[in-house]
């Protein structure tokens, strides 16, 4: 993954636009991002807040698992803004996606979504870590959508 302001193609959606699951999603994936990879007190606590005690360790375990497979199968580099970014890259739009299908239950949408991200080898397991975080979220009472007009504006760049 890559936090490269000036290679990370944008989608039209801006992070005021999402709800609360979505922005922790996307805060967390930068924040890891810009973390290196480890998982910091700042990550923990945020997954603290936003899940509560009961589902801290749930829903932060699921989130490590996906960010780690995202990294290490991403087709080229997966494209994420930097942390304080006010939009959204295409491939952060396509991981909310991803997360909504997963909430809903809609498979085919979901292997299209992570096919995208990581290739039709991995997409499969990329479904299933995606699942187990969607289903975490929605325990702790975030439930998502699919990000607000996500439609693609040619070759933009961030």
């Amino acid at each position: 993954m890559r936090a490269d302001n000036v290679t990370t193609k944008i989608s039209s959606v801006l992070v005021g636009e999402l709800g609360t699951g979505e922005q922790l999603f996307l805060w967390a994936l930068r924040q890891r991002l810009a973390d290196q990879g480890e998982t910091t007190p700042c990550l923990v606590r945020g997954f603290l807040l936003a899940c509560g005690l009961a589902g801290v360790e749930t829903t932060l375990g699921s989130f490590e698992r996906l960010f780690d497979l995202l990294g290490a199968c991403a087709r080229c580099e997966l494209g994420v803004c930097p942390l304080r970014c006010a939009c959204l890259s295409r491939d952060e739009a396509t991981c909310l996606a991803l997360l909504a299908a997963a909430q809903r239950d809609d498979q085919e949408r979901g292997t299209c979504l992570a096919t995208a991200l990581v290739g039709a080898e991995k997409a499969g397991e990329l479904c299933r870590e995606a699942r187990r975080l969607a289903e975490a979220l929605a325990r702790a009472g975030h439930i998502l959508t699919d990000p607000p007009a996500a439609g693609r504006q040619g070759q933009a760049v961030h």
